[in-house]
């Protein structure tokens, strides 16, 4: 079967399955990895004021209590209206908005610390990075298989990206490749695999010299039993595994995932909802993986991606996103910026190749600071940590 009649029969089983919803087809990101109870989309259309025009007055959000309060909103007025002085001005002055040559080689030398600081870090065991959101469609598989593929372009290999989700996802249809066999394989053959040979025989291999581990048959709803099967045996061929969690973060399946993470990152996209849900994602893993928030002093692994769609964005939270994330979050979770790059709305296959230069620089960054605070102290573990 080509990987175009996958994509017909993918998207004949989201219409079906969600035929009395179809907004939950809509969304920035179509093909992102996600479960029956997801109802991120539908919220978004009962949302009026999340695709309003930059031009239009905004009045304040509230989104899981005051999330954007009346004095971020004037400053953020004032902030734009100061940057399109400057911008009015330096046009008529003839005055180039590129980045100087020494603004350029400042970028240059802070990639080459971050990709440094990611090939250089070790650990005394096998570690998992959780790609994570309660939020659909805010990019979560994309954002798997960016930092897998970082991760394996800087560091040589040594990397698997696996599917994390209760229901079979987008990740083996984002990915490079057709494998013949994936995860509802893996599954059934964990007794059986007995060297890295075994295992290479159940992965989409990627020009960044990842490994992909996706649905590319008929699987039943992955259990919490299966997640530590699956890992088990990834943590004895692979240095890293990045995770492609499931959205519903109270779920059996949700909980195995993020018990066992040694680091987090969460994708989210420039809206009211999408911060909300962002902080309820962090607040979430501090009771369900305290151990990501135990070094607070040193760092956390753990940080949050802000996205841009391509779509109309809120002017407000345009301006005051960084000041917004800090507060609700208390200044313990570093927030990132990452630009535009159509390969997050892009139905085609992700090559790491293909992503924009700024991208690959905000997720250098954002994946550089969660491997050099991992904490390997901790042992692997799927149940509830103790107090």
């Amino acid at each position: 079967m080509s990987k175009a009649d996958s994509w017909a029969i993918f998207d004949g089983s989201r219409v079906a399955a969600y035929a009395d919803n179809p907004a939950k087809t809509a969304g920035p990101f179509p093909l992102d990895s996600t479960d029956d109870d997801d109802r991120a989309t539908s919220e978004e259309s009962l949302n009026p004021g999340s695709r309003v025009s930059s031009h239009e007055p905004l009045e304040p959000r509230i989104v899981a209590g005051e999330l954007l309060t009346a004095e971020d909103a004037e400053q953020a007025r004032g902030a734009t209206a100061s940057r399109r002085s400057w911008k009015s001005m330096l046009a008529f002055l003839g005055v180039g908005r590129g980045p100087s040559k020494a603004e350029l080689e400042a970028q240059r030398i802070e990639l080459e610390a971050w990709e440094t600081t990611i090939r250089q870090q070790t650990w005394t065991r096998a570690v998992n990075i959780a790609v994570i959101s309660a939020k659909g469609g805010d990019g979560s598989t994309p954002a798997a298989l960016l930092t897998g593929g970082i991760l394996a372009d800087i560091r040589g290999g040594g990397v698997g990206i696996v599917e994390g989700t209760i229901h079979p996802g987008g990740l083996a249809l984002r990915a490079e490749g057709t494998p013949r066999r994936g995860m509802s394989e893996l599954v059934n053959a964990t007794d059986m695999i007995h060297s890295a040979g075994n295992l290479a025989g159940y992965t989409a291999p990627q020009t960044s010299h990842a490994a992909v581990i996706g649905t590319v048959n008929y699987r039943p709803q992955l259990t919490p039993q299966d997640v530590r099967q699956v890992r088990q045996v990834l943590d004895t061929y692979y240095q890293v595994t990045v995770t492609d969690a499931d959205h519903n973060l109270s779920a059996p399946t949700s909980l195995a995932t993020q018990r066992s993470a040694d680091a987090a990152i969460i994708p989210c996209t420039l809206s009211a909802l999408s911060f909300a849900k962002a902080v309820e994602t962090v607040r979430h893993l501090e009771r369900s993986a305290p151990n990501l928030f135990d070094r607070a002093l040193e760092g956390l692994p753990v940080v949050v991606v802000v996205g841009h769609t391509g779509a109309p964005e809120e002017a407000d939270l345009v301006e005051t996103a960084h000041t917004v994330l800090d507060r609700e979050l208390n200044g313990r979770v570093q927030v990132i910026d990452c630009p535009y790059d159509p390969i997050f709305t892009s139905r085609k296959e992700l090559a790491l190749a293909d992503t924009l230069p700024g991208t690959r620089a905000a997720w250098t960054h954002a994946i550089a600071t969660v491997v050099k605070n991992i904490n390997d102290f901790h042992a692997v573990t799927f149940e509830p940590k103790e107090n």
